[in-house]
């Protein structure tokens, strides 16, 4: 699944990458055209009536990219498998999945779907961690000279989370050996980073920058979902009860439970900026996270990174 999901997210990158490029070609080619017409006018001006065409001239100065510019954000996103832990459904966690097992009710519900023998836990996941998903997002920057900018932009993403454990189903005789059940763990949570940040870009050709971008993140997390599957029942791992005890067909008070919250560190970008006209840029490049992320129990800070690509323009009037 995740090497799937990594080839659909390269492979639409790449498209857009080598779209890119053809227009790049396509505006480098109109451009010398225009130069070459220029250079006959010179030569020859009588061979035109389009007094527009003379604009063109010798003290042209360089194209100006300051004040405003929006841009559009898609990408890839590689989360830290570390913060995946928060779904690994272990005792420890806040969710975890004694939360169901020892609950005399659930317990019962999941030994009649298993032929009514009694069992245990068997095997948690030992390498949980999320897939590779999408990213959307805006930024708005403001160039205070042609190389260097201020800029802010979010991204969101939903991180998406599916592994399994086992149960073991009691021998039925001292002779035969345990038979294990797997059952299914998920979780989906929507993460949004906020980057504050500065922005330089080194020239590397007529049409061609690099550029450099590094700031302070700052990044909010929502839990969604966190479940298991056993057979074809399905619990929330999510306590919304608090201190109650589940008991069925009873009234008990719903809690709306909130999980997750606001994190905090720094990232760095860096990739190439494609530049079709005075208005309009291409930027595909790569940022990396080092930020915490406010999941309870894990929120150590660990590396993230986005592959990603920017249309911009400063045409937004």
């Amino acid at each position: 699944m995740f090497i799937r999901q990594l080839k659909s997210i390269i492979s639409t990158l790449l498209i857009l990458f080598l779209l890119s490029i053809s227009i790049q070609l396509f505006a480098q080619l109109n451009n010398s055209s225009i130069q070459n017409k220029f250079i006959n006018l010179k030569t020859n001006p009588k061979s035109t009536n389009n007094r527009s065409d003379l604009l063109l001239n010798d003290d042209d100065e360089p194209t100006d990219r300051l004040g405003f510019w929006l841009g559009y954000n898609i990408g890839g996103y590689f989360a830290n498998k570390y913060h995946s832990q928060f779904y690994n459904v272990k005792p420890n966690n806040v969710n975890n999945i004694n939360y169901i097992l020892t609950n005399k009710y659930h317990y019962e519900d999941i030994k009649r779907a298993l032929n009514n023998y009694d069992f245990h836990l068997g095997e948690l996941p030992s390498n949980i961690k999320y897939s590779t998903a999408y990213t959307l997002g805006f930024m708005f920057k403001y160039n205070i000279k042609n190389d260097l900018g201020f800029f802010f932009q979010f991204n969101t993403v939903k991180l998406n989370i599916s592994d399994k454990f086992s149960l073991i189903i009691d021998s039925l005789t001292f002779t035969s050996e345990d038979a294990y059940r797997l059952g299914n763990i998920y979780g989906t949570e929507k993460r949004t980073n906020f980057d504050i940040g500065v922005c330089k870009t080194f020239s590397i050709g007529e049409f061609t920058n690099i550029f450099a971008e590094f700031g302070f993140n700052l990044n909010n997390t929502k839990v969604l979902t966190s479940k298991i599957k056993i057979e074809n029942l399905e619990y929330s791992l999510i306590n919304v009860y608090l201190n109650q005890s589940y008991v069925p067909n009873t009234s008990l008070m719903e809690y709306n439970i909130q999980q997750g919250g606001i994190g905090y560190g720094m990232f760095f970008s860096v990739g190439v900026q494609l530049i079709f006209n005075e208005t309009i840029t291409l930027d595909p490049g790569i940022s990396v996270y080092f930020n915490s992320i406010n999941l309870e129990g894990y929120q150590a800070f660990k590396l993230h990174y986005n592959i990603f690509i920017r249309f911009s323009s400063n045409n937004i009037l």
